[in-house]
């Protein structure tokens, strides 16, 4: 299971981040190289962090029933009935990502200003 804590980088240590993903312990790192949490706020980065991961899984779930709706949607042949369904897919799949975005331009927002 740490094997799933290192492709986030969750794993206390991986700092600093250096993968595609964000970093649960992102601006936490000490001069040691080591995570250091010493305040409330750094309790309130690790929370941000929390979110900021949580909507690239989110995002990347989303994206991912993007592409599978659009497959559905190649293999329903025409059938009405699966068109339908891929419609519905494709429709909540794209509404989740605006979604997703939104909640993080507003995160981002609300975080720049601590």
């Amino acid at each position: 299971m740490s094997w799933l804590l290192h492709v986030f980088h969750l794993a206390v240590g991986s700092c600093p981040n250096q993968g595609a993903f964000p970093s649960l312990w992102d601006n936490m790192c000490g001069a040691d190289g080591q995570v250091q949490i010493s305040s409330v706020q750094d309790l309130i980065q690790v929370i941000a962090n929390g979110v900021r991961v949580a909507m690239a899984v989110a995002g990347s779930l989303a994206v991912i029933a993007i592409i599978l709706a659009a497959i559905y949607y190649i293999l329903s042949v025409g059938d009405p009935a699966r068109v339908k369904q891929a419609k519905t897919i494709l429709t909540n799949a794209v509404v989740g990502l605006v979604i997703i975005m939104s909640a993080y331009a507003i995160v981002t927002f609300i975080a720049g200003g601590f």
